[in-house]
């Protein structure tokens, strides 16, 4: 079996990925980077901040574009062109190929696609590198969606609608949500639109259109400090709050005590270096999965869903 592996950072972040891979015991001078793709020979990870996977990867070398496309077809049925080198080189090949063409979701009604598409991109004009095997659905792990530039005071809301597009679960109408640290109030918006109940708590004032929707109610306090045994149960927790990691952590061990069979769906915010000492801690909550979006900044979202037989 090919142990061949290539990790593709997000935008900006290919030194936080490869930071990640140096922790989780590969050395640098293991390391093979094209542009955003770090290829390493050994056991397949499953860094944060890589938002695609290619396990098993294959250099192939080539005399023409369409025997180039030919051994692409041999691999894999669909395929998504990674641009790096030789742009119109590799767009010819591209267009003998079956492409995965990303288009923007429309939330809720898109789900995430089920069938996997191959990657490729050019090293030379006479080398490539393939995975038939990704980790992602979409090309090069990229979700974009029809957005609301109407309603929305911010475009925070997107982070809400690709966690639930990916974990293929949401709020259902009639839910029972809370949004901590909620203002200016676009993550409250996102749920009630889905039809969710949405208690939405933060010092400062939501905008005033969402605090009049239907299902939401606004407290005016502080998320750290409100108390957790006043609600009855949640099914949704919920916070995009901006803190220091381990100080979310508290905040999220204080309500899994009392509301333990809810969802819980939060950011964690880093300033300067990633905090890996409180992911590990996150990580270790049972249910525990840690994404980084492509809404995602510096940031990454902590998600543990609710035991299946509650």
């Amino acid at each position: 079996m090919n142990t061949l592996h290539g990790y593709l950072a997000f935008p900006t972040y290919l030194e936080e990925l490869k930071r990640e891979l140096k922790l989780a015991g590969y050395k640098p001078k293991k390391m093979e980077v094209h542009g955003d793709l770090v290829l390493i020979d050994g056991p397949r990870k499953k860094p944060v901040w890589a938002r695609n996977i290619w396990s098993s990867v294959e250099r192939i070398h080539f005399d023409s574009v369409s025997e180039a496309s030919k051994r692409l077809k041999a691999l894999g049925l669909r395929w998504a062109l990674l641009p790096h080198l030789h742009h119109r080189r590799a767009k010819l090949i591209a267009q003998d190929l079956r492409l995965a063409h990303a288009k923007p979701f429309r939330f809720p009604i898109d789900p995430l696609p089920l069938k996997p598409i191959g990657s490729f991109t050019l090293l030379a004009p006479d080398e490539l590198l393939a995975s038939a095997h990704c980790a992602q659905t979409v090309p090069n792990g990229e979700i974009a969606f029809q957005e609301d530039k109407d309603f929305p005071p911010t475009r925070a809301y997107l982070k809400l609608w690709e966690a639930f597009t990916r974990l293929g679960k949401m709020p259902k109408p009639g839910d029972s949500c809370i949004d901590l640290g909620s203002s200016p109030g676009g993550w409250t918006w996102a749920l009630a639109k889905l039809g969710a109940k949405v208690i939405s708590v933060d010092r400062s004032e939501i905008t005033a259109t969402i605090n009049s929707m239907p299902g939401v109610q606004f407290i005016q306090g502080n998320a750290f400090t409100i108390d957790p045994a006043q609600f009855e149960r949640m099914d949704w927790i919920c916070s995009d709050v901006i803190c220091e990691p381990a100080k979310l952590l508290a905040l999220v061990q204080r309500w899994l005590l009392l509301h333990a069979e809810a969802n819980f769906l939060c950011s964690v915010k880093f300033k300067g270096e990633t905090d890996y000492k409180t992911l590990h801690a996150f990580s270790r909550i049972p249910g525990s999965t840690i994404i980084h979006l492509n809404h995602n900044k510096h940031e990454v979202t902590w998600v543990r869903l609710k035991p299946e037989s509650s």
